[in-house]
């Protein structure tokens, strides 16, 4: 009877040893599905935070691409400029000859017309001498005749 008496203790210590770890089992599996809920919670955060990154970049690229695309624009139109400012230059330069070359044929053909109003002043002046000369020996033959 002892004997059953202490297998019955053995086995009562036995039942409450496994009772003792499968109450720490169950509460080992309680936290890990509390860390389990936690850890999908923070995953379908990530994942969100994954999306609208992944939209973000999206976007970024897409705003790249026009970026990129308009800075080609603008090189273009820049090299387009360029090539205006040379021709335009060369333009200039080529006005500014031509009206060089005017400037010198005026300049020549007002010295040469100077020359020549000086030469007609100068042919004014002594015909205005030869006819006042003229007058004055018509007068003289004329005052003659009359005293005469």
């Amino acid at each position: 009877v002892i004997q059953r008496l202490r297998d019955a203790e053995d086995e009562c210590e036995a039942v409450k040893n496994s009772e003792e770890r499968a109450t720490s089992y169950l509460m080992e599996a309680d936290r890990l599905r509390e860390t389990n809920a936690a850890l999908e919670n923070g995953m379908a955060v990530t994942e969100e935070k994954i999306s609208e990154l992944m939209q973000i970049n999206e976007k970024c690229q897409v705003d790249l691409r026009d970026a990129e695309d308009k800075i080609s624009a603008l090189r273009k139109e820049k090299e387009s400029f360029k090539e205006l400012a040379v021709t335009a230059k060369g333009n200039a330069n080529d006005i500014e000859a031509e009206n060089e070359g005017k400037i010198r044929f005026l300049t020549q053909e007002n010295h040469k017309l100077y020359m020549d109003l000086k030469k007609l002043r100068q042919e004014n002046q002594q015909l205005s001498l030869n006819l006042n000369q003229a007058q004055i020996g018509l007068n003289e033959d004329t005052t003659a005749d009359l005293k005469g």
